[in-house]
């Protein structure tokens, strides 16, 4: 019975692995889309002082990012029907946020993200954010090279 133990406890990690990295960057989105959905004018100027998009682009993605992020963050843990669809918008959106990130440092631009608060006293926009942004891909590609199951039927 040493094989089926084995068997067990790879199948039982395999699920906490899946489960963690699940957890991980829905916490992490649910946490994020608050201060933005209750702030929008703050929002908007962190937005605005990544000076990567034009003015006019601005305020739709502050009224349609956060509630995205909310939305895709509470599909994540709680509709497992659009679970493999809101791990990869996360991961996408992880993927644009460390672009937005990178280019800002590239530039010298010394910002607050405008991930966790709005007010400008926030998460600086640099290395230890992009390592938090690249530990939320990393759970991203880990949730989805584990948990290969075909999708639940409707």
């Amino acid at each position: 019975m040493i094989g089926n133990s084995t068997h067990d406890d790879a199948v039982n990690w395999r699920e906490e692995t899946i489960w963690y990295c699940r957890i991980f960057p829905a916490f992490v989105f649910l946490v994020a889309a608050w201060p933005k959905i209750s702030d929008p004018a703050g929002f908007a100027k962190s937005i605005y002082n990544y000076q990567l998009l034009p003015d006019v682009a601005i305020n739709p993605l502050t009224i349609f990012l956060p509630w995205l992020e909310l939305f895709a963050a509470l599909a994540l843990l709680f509709a497992p029907p659009l679970r493999r669809g809101a791990l990869w918008l996360i991961a996408a959106m992880t993927a644009v946020f460390i672009g937005a990130i990178s280019l800002a440092m590239a530039r010298g631009i010394d910002i607050d993200c405008g991930c966790f608060s709005t007010t400008g006293h926030g998460m600086r926009a640099g290395w230890l954010h992009l390592l938090l942004d690249f530990a939320l891909l990393a759970a991203c590609i880990v949730h989805a090279r584990l948990d290969r199951r075909a999708p639940p039927a409707p």
